[in-house]
């Protein structure tokens, strides 16, 4: 017997407009996936030269690199980057990024 009542809601659904009251709940989700959204970003060869990539509570990502080159780079595209991965978090969670 599946009966579904019209309050009843899927799990999912309860959950994700549960996040999206919460924006810490959402803020903290969101330095989770930093890592993944990162590398789907810049690419696997940015990604090979990254070290380790960290978001803080202040909203400051820190991103290790291994190539000087690289870092330049970097430090160059900082505004674009973090238009993008906000972009991609779905808020403003970076407001800030450290190339190290």
């Amino acid at each position: 017997m599946n009966i579904i009542r019209k309050r009843d809601k899927k799990l999912d659904e309860v959950l994700n407009a549960y996040i999206e009251k919460n924006p810490s709940i959402h803020k903290g989700l969101s330095t989770l996936r930093i890592d993944e959204i990162y590398t789907q970003l810049v690419g696997p060869t940015i990604a090979k030269y990254t070290e380790k990539v960290y978001l803080n509570n202040k909203g400051q990502l820190f991103i290790y690199v291994t190539s000087a080159p690289l870092k330049s780079e970097l430090n160059h595209q900082k505004a674009n980057i973090i238009q993008l991965l906000n972009e991609n978090l779905g808020m403003e969670v970076i407001k800030e990024i450290k190339i190290k």
